[in-house]
């Protein structure tokens, strides 16, 4: 098997641009002054690492949170990503987590409102597990459970959705707009984009998910804006209940997925509406 094809942004690609973004998230969720996370923070840490360890919110949710570039990682190696194994295993939504398009038969707009729900639905996720490990009242005779394992639950839904949102930059995955980031059209997984194609200018999925390719390092820069945004968006609102929260994180999202979509084969795939793409 050709592992390059099935990692999107490129294996090392994610995981550094993971690893900005939680850095950038957490430098400025520090700025908002929120004094009771930032104590739960830093209890939680010492129940994983024990006393003295850190003692700055900042270290704290830096070392909590470090092992998200991995899990990012990690969300590549599952059946439904391995080339046509996986579209034949599961063909309607082997590609959600990859904000891409399995077939033609599924359109971008399909597409779109499948991986943005899976982004949120994770979103969610995480902060409900974040929630419950700030809320959560540490006993020294609960052996299975401490706030710092259900932190940890966290981290894995907090990866899911961050590997879906860096994925929709890539230009190989989704056709941005530049400079707004509009969302043109959600590609397809088939041969013509994994294959390169001078005469439509098109230099091949593997080549896109360079994050030092002209053509994807505007887009890299705006993923790790959105991934750190929506970041701070989870972390801001822990002491929020959960319709708050959900309206917060719901419209974050939205800030960030707008739609104008490109004609494709259907007319009946492009979206009219306020923001929609300029002529």
């Amino acid at each position: 098997m050709y592992i390059p094809e099935i990692l999107a942004w490129s294996w090392t690609g994610h995981g550094a641009l993971t690893t900005a973004a939680v850095s950038m998230a957490i430098s400025q969720f520090v700025t908002l002054g929120k004094s009771f996370l930032e104590k739960r923070f830093v209890e939680i840490y010492k129940v994983w690492q024990g006393p003295p360890g850190k003692s700055s919110v900042q270290d704290c949710l830096t070392e909590m949170m470090a092992i998200l570039p991995e899990v990012v990682q990690k969300e590549d190696i599952h059946p439904a990503n391995i080339p046509v194994i996986g579209e034949m295993l599961n063909p309607a939504s082997g590609q959600v987590r990859h904000f891409m398009r399995s077939s033609e038969s599924v359109s971008s707009l399909e597409a779109y409102n499948a991986s943005k729900a899976y982004i949120i639905e994770h979103l969610d996720g995480a902060w409900s597990k974040y929630r419950e490990a700030v809320n959560y009242q540490d006993k020294w005779y609960n052996v299975l459970t401490s706030s710092s394992s259900i932190f940890w639950e966290g981290n894995y839904e907090l990866g899911k959705a961050l590997h879906t949102i860096e994925d929709s930059y890539a230009p190989g995955h989704v056709t941005r707009k530049s400079g707004s980031g509009f969302i043109v059209q959600v590609n397809i997984w088939d041969d013509a984009n994994k294959n390169p194609d001078p005469a439509r200018d098109w230099p091949g999925h593997e080549a896109l998910d360079n994050p030092n390719n002209e053509k994807s390092r505007e887009f890299y820069a705006m993923a790790k804006n959105t991934s750190a945004a929506l970041i701070v968006c989870v972390l801001k609102n822990l002491d929020q209940d959960e319709v708050a929260a959900t309206k917060d994180l719901r419209d974050t999202v939205e800030k960030y997925f707008h739609l104008g979509l490109a004609f494709e084969n259907d007319p009946s795939d492009l979206m009219r509406k306020s923001d929609t793409l300029p002529a």
